[in-house]
């Protein structure tokens, strides 16, 4: 631990290091110069609690602070935590009080609004876009000012990854809202508002029937060929013939399946986090007898090979069928389109298509409103036929 009486001259000759460094005074114990490895200086003091615990307050940087003036208010923070204060809570406190920045209101939408509402995978995508996305400079700035010029330097900054930057754009309009709910913002004031989004290309994609003939075989010789993988396949076919989500698949019990009434019953889905309705599976004969043949080897429906744990990987297996099928550019969630589209096509209407797959939101379901025109316009044809060989008397 390095240590010597800062002076204003000892300040401005200290070097950096290659880590983070702190210089410690020898007149207030506890007052320190703290240097990065770019070279910046700051005032810091390192106080201890009642309970044990020791805690590091910056008091500002060395460019601004003279040492005489850092030095008193390192006495006056380790006064306080004498008395029993905390120091560095009361400064975050206020700081919460009169201007969080966006990085903390972004943290607290985390903990208060997404972890106990969403499922544990969106609050860890938002927590990597909060992290890796969002520049310092942003998370830095009190929320209270932000501008509608700050979200749109932000959102054209990640503008060579389009759909990456209006997610990000999305989340920061969500952090602002909740800051509102919170009175750190003016009312209906969100500075996202008016920002446009970029343009981006659908990736809807679904099987067309020769693909679905195609992909079936492939699947079946996957089976036959590797064993190992027939829980997986098993899995995929369950996901395409029910629409339904692949953790909603992955998670399900024995228990949760009702073979009289043809049902499942999901237990943490993303519908009954967002609606507070439990979501459940229509299991019609095609499902209900895959899951006949299915060997119970595990609670879990669907169980890997490891004990007591469910299978998680399913794209090594969809990839390989789809590479034996000649399909490209298909994920597994597009098993869900492809369930959409093929109800669609037998003349389901979209408000039922929406129940089936769990759509909290019919303007969800509306992506798949494209796909109506196909039944109507065979339906269009059947009917002018009809009525044209009726005008010919025929």
């Amino acid at each position: 631990m390095a240590k010597r009486k800062l002076t204003n001259t000892a300040v401005l000759n200290a070097r950096p290091s290659g880590r983070d460094f702190i210089l410690w005074d020898t007149e207030v114990p506890g007052f320190g110069l703290r240097m990065t490895p770019s070279g910046y200086k700051s005032y810091v003091v390192r106080y201890g609690l009642a309970s044990g615990s020791r805690q590091q307050l910056s008091l500002g940087p060395a460019s601004v602070l003279n040492v005489s003036e850092a030095r008193r208010r390192a006495r006056v923070t380790i006064g306080e935590a004498l008395e029993g204060a905390d120091p560095l809570q009361d400064k975050r406190r206020r700081r919460l009080q009169l201007g969080a920045s966006v990085g903390e209101v972004g943290e607290r939408f985390l903990k208060e609004h997404v972890e106990p509402k969403r499922k544990p995978s969106t609050a860890a995508g938002y927590r990597r876009q909060l992290g890796a996305d969002f520049p310092a400079w942003l998370k830095k700035r009190p929320v209270g000012e932000l501008t509608r010029k700050d979200a749109e330097r932000f959102h054209r900054a990640r503008g060579a990854t389009p759909v990456a930057a209006n997610r990000n754009l999305k989340l920061l309009s969500a952090i602002c809202t909740h800051a509102e709910r919170l009175e750190l913002r003016p009312q209906n004031a969100n500075p996202c508002r008016f920002v446009e989004l970029y343009p981006e290309r659908s990736r809807e994609r679904f099987l067309s029937p020769d693909e679905l003939g195609a992909f079936g075989k492939a699947l079946g010789e996957i089976e036959a060929e590797e064993p190992a993988r027939a829980c997986a396949v098993a899995a995929i076919r369950f996901v395409l013939l029910t629409g339904c989500r692949r953790n909603e698949a992955l998670d399900l019990l024995w228990t949760d399946i009702d073979f009289e009434r043809g049902l499942a019953f999901l237990r943490d889905d993303k519908t009954s986090r967002t609606t507070g309705r439990q979501k459940v599976l229509r299991l019609d004969a095609p499902a209900l007898d895959l899951l006949r043949q299915m060997p119970r080897r595990s609670g879990w429906v669907f169980p890997s090979r490891a004990p007591g744990k469910p299978i998680r990987d399913l794209r090594k297996t969809l990839f390989a069928a789809c590479d034996r099928a000649g399909i490209e550019r298909f994920r597994l969630h597009d098993l869900r389109h492809t369930f959409a589209s093929m109800a669609i096509g037998q003349g389901v209407s979209l408000s039922v298509v929406g129940k089936l797959l769990g759509h909290a939101r019919m303007t969800t379901t509306l992506k798949y409103a494209h796909l109506t025109e196909d039944p109507q316009r065979e339906g269009s044809a059947r009917t002018q036929s009809a009525l044209m060989e009726a005008l010919n008397g025929r």
